[in-house]
């Protein structure tokens, strides 16, 4: 994730965060806990994509379910998609058909 990137869209918003911090892929579950320890309302933004599908996360969203946390996302064009980012599991795709 780059940060400079996110600071752009949460400034759009005019959204002023206290703290931005970098979640990575390598991050272990105490490092996470921590995170959700800062603050009562946390946004998890991807410049990749939608988080969880292309980029890391899904440890995240599992542990603040786990943590009590209320996990919403925000609308997108596909429901699957937004289902898959905030549900807290594992989603597979193992193909697809072109027929």
């Amino acid at each position: 994730m780059n940060t400079a990137h996110s600071l752009k869209l949460l400034n759009y918003f005019a959204i002023r965060p206290k703290k931005i911090k970098k979640l990575t892929d390598h991050e272990s579950p105490s490092v996470m806990q921590g995170y959700l320890q800062m603050a009562d309302t946390i946004a998890l933004i991807s410049d990749a994509g939608t988080p969880l599908v292309s980029d890391p996360g899904q440890q995240f969203i599992a542990l603040a379910h786990q943590s009590g946390f209320a996990v919403m996302a925000v609308p997108g064009p596909s429901a699957v998609i937004i289902y898959v980012s905030f549900c807290g599991h594992a989603f597979y795709i193992f193909g697809f058909s072109l027929a």
